[in-house]
């Protein structure tokens, strides 16, 4: 009758120990090239912890603009008396959540992960208007702001500065406007390309003026005034970088009466407001500047002016999703 082979002492030895032997049934540089090849497959020996899964690009700045916006939405559903502004805010901010999700799932973050960020803290049932205020404050301020100006990519501080117009301008609207931190003046080349859309819609401004009747032109003269003061603060800013004023632009289309003139002056402001992050978009607010806390305000400010004229309120102002 055969014989068994007597067993090591201790039991057989795991295939990481085979591996480590460097005798025997493989020689140590054939263990080292089968370990590399085990690990590139995503094989793991045994007792071998499992690898911490690879980060994905920008999902920490991300997940902290989900985690406020989820926040900020909370507190705005749940706002009492329940006001237009304060809808509107609500499903805003929700489509908000909707979109970082959408992008953060598409990255390769687990879902689990993206519905604990989205899910916001328990707080009390109620919330009035300058609780809602404070807490846009809180997120625009403590939270998007840090992610626009920061060191993640271009597209992820767009879209921060994108959610935190929306909200800044969100709580001017449902009553008190943001106090916003003293902040650097804006690179030259950035408020040049300010300058030059402002520019151009205080141009469209003054035309719509000259078509209303007289008797009504003060919000149409208020409204040019706005922009030349904005006019003048970006000039200083951009110092050389600014170019000489156009003589004119090109109208989109024919401008004869009061009722196309406010169309023209919706017009120019959507403009605007699609032109304010730009300075951002093309890396001329360079990652890691403060000059975003400005460029924001005079985003949100834009936003203001705008929805005032009865402009569609849309989630992220001056970005356009992929």
């Amino acid at each position: 009758m055969p014989v068994a082979a007597p067993r090591p002492r201790g039991g057989l030895p795991s295939r990481r120990g085979v591996l480590r032997t460097g005798s025997g049934l493989l020689g140590l540089g054939l263990a080292a090239v089968l370990t590399g090849s085990l690990a590139g497959c995503g094989v793991r020996l045994d007792g071998e912890p499992a690898p911490a899964p690879a980060p994905v690009a920008d999902e920490s700045p991300l997940l902290r603009v989900l985690v406020a916006v989820a926040y900020a939405a909370a507190v705005a559903g749940r706002t009492t008396p329940r006001s237009t502004a304060s809808a509107r805010l609500a499903a805003l901010h929700a489509t908000q959540v909707a979109a970082v999700r959408d992008r953060l799932r598409v990255a390769g973050v687990d879902d689990a992960v993206t519905d604990a960020a989205a899910q916001p803290p328990s707080s009390p049932t109620g919330a009035d208007a300058r609780t809602l205020v404070r807490a846009e404050s809180a997120v625009v301020l403590g939270e998007l702001l840090p992610v626009a100006g920061g060191t993640a990519s271009i597209a992820t501080r767009v879209l921060a500065a994108a959610v935190a117009t929306c909200g800044a301008a969100g709580a001017a609207e449902v009553g008190t406007p943001l106090s916003w931190p003293d902040a650097p003046a804006l690179p030259g080349p950035a408020a040049a390309a300010l300058l030059d859309a402002t520019r151009a819609a205080s141009y469209g401004v003054t035309v719509a003026t000259a078509r209303v009747p007289a008797q009504q032109r003060a919000p149409y003269a208020a409204l040019g005034s706005r922009l030349a003061v904005r006019a003048d603060s970006l000039l200083a800013q951009a110092g050389s970088s600014a170019g000489p004023p156009q003589l004119g632009w090109r109208l989109p289309f024919p401008v004869t009466d009061q009722a196309s003139a406010r169309r023209l002056v919706q017009h120019v402001l959507v403009g605007l407001v699609a032109a304010g992050l730009d300075p951002l978009a093309t890396g001329a607010v360079p990652a890691g500047s403060r000059a975003v806390d400005r460029l924001v305000q005079l985003q949100a400010d834009v936003v203001g002016l705008a929805r005032g004229w009865g402009t569609a309120p849309t989630a992220f102002p001056g970005m356009v999703l992929p």
